[in-house]
């Protein structure tokens, strides 16, 4: 309901009336979860739209957080609110840290991953946004480190390829689960993994 349709009133009153109808829209969103917190060393903002879709984005400073809340509380209460999915504000290297401070533990992780991790980071770009890698780009680095040496001067086996490719699926997966992303480049095209070759030689005795 807009001023103009709040008949019988002057137009003082009608400001009044829209002010007051606008304050208890916006408690009863305060009611249905909408809220700002301290995430780590983030702000968030999360609630629910319109469709019943819960929403969290993530923000550096408190009141960059506090300015966006009371902007969608506004287009909520006018009804002008789009479901617009929030742009993504996470890089590769937010993603490894906190890859790294909860899969540390592995025993796989200081005699691979985290050589993986520098070799992700410098083929992708330390501060790349998530959103910002396509599943062309994954098949890309992929088909780059089967086909160049390593240090030993020797072709990677596509088992070892395979492990690289596991590590960066897992760590997207994870970056799905912790709300840094909204999809996984990975989930966007076919399995990146190759056929391994598991055949082993027999000598008859």
């Amino acid at each position: 309901m807009g001023i103009s349709s709040l008949t019988g009133l002057t137009g003082g009153q009608g400001c009044a009336e829209y002010t007051r109808q606008r304050l208890r829209n916006s408690r009863s969103l305060r009611v249905v979860g909408m809220a700002t917190r301290k995430r780590g060393n983030t702000w968030q903002i999360d609630y629910y739209s319109p469709n019943g879709k819960r929403v969290r984005q993530s923000f550096k400073k408190k009141r960059d957080a506090e300015a966006e809340h009371a902007k969608r509380i506004s287009l909520i209460a006018e009804s002008r609110y789009l479901d617009i999915k929030p742009p993504c504000t996470t890089t590769l290297s937010e993603l490894f840290a906190k890859y790294t401070e909860n899969h540390q533990h592995q025993p796989s992780f200081h005699a691979a991953k985290k050589y993986y991790i520098e070799m992700f980071k410098e083929h992708f770009g330390a501060d790349t946004k998530l959103d910002r890698i396509r599943y062309v780009d994954l098949e890309t680095y992929r088909n780059k480190i089967r086909r160049e040496l390593t240090a030993q001067g020797k072709l990677r086996s596509d088992a070892a390829v395979n492990r690289q490719t596991a590590c960066l699926h897992h760590a997207f997966r994870k970056a799905v689960e912790w709300e840094m992303v909204e999809q996984s480049p990975f989930d966007k095209g076919g399995r990146l993994f190759l056929k391994e070759n598991n055949q082993r030689l027999r000598y008859l005795s």
